[in-house]
């Protein structure tokens, strides 16, 4: 291998690997809901807590106690969070097949 077919290796890896991170970034930054002038971060841990316990009252994404309609804001974590997992997987699939640098 020479310098140039090293270099070009390098950089595919590098812009593969930012190109992964920004998808990423980007939707962690869609799993939000707006629910009752809170906002909640669609999490597994939030989903599984609200399926688990009857609350009424939970902190939200600043540190707010919202009063909550439990089940409407399950459905609506559930659906936002399944909604941005599918989009991320299917444009993690394509940056995957991406062999060559350039093409990220």
């Amino acid at each position: 291998m020479n310098n140039s077919n090293i270099n070009s290796m390098a950089q595919a890896a590098f812009n593969h690997a930012a190109k992964k991170l920004e998808l990423k970034e980007k939707s962690q930054q869609q799993l939000y809901v707006a629910h009752n002038g809170g906002l909640f971060k669609a999490s597994p841990e939030l989903i599984t807590f609200l399926s688990i316990v009857e609350v009424n009252v939970i902190e939200d994404s600043y540190g707010n106690p919202i009063r909550i309609e439990r089940e409407k804001l399950l459905d609506e974590l559930k659906q936002c969070y399944q909604t941005i997992m599918n989009d991320w997987e299917v444009e993690y699939q394509k940056i995957l097949r991406i062999r060559n640098g350039k093409q990220i």
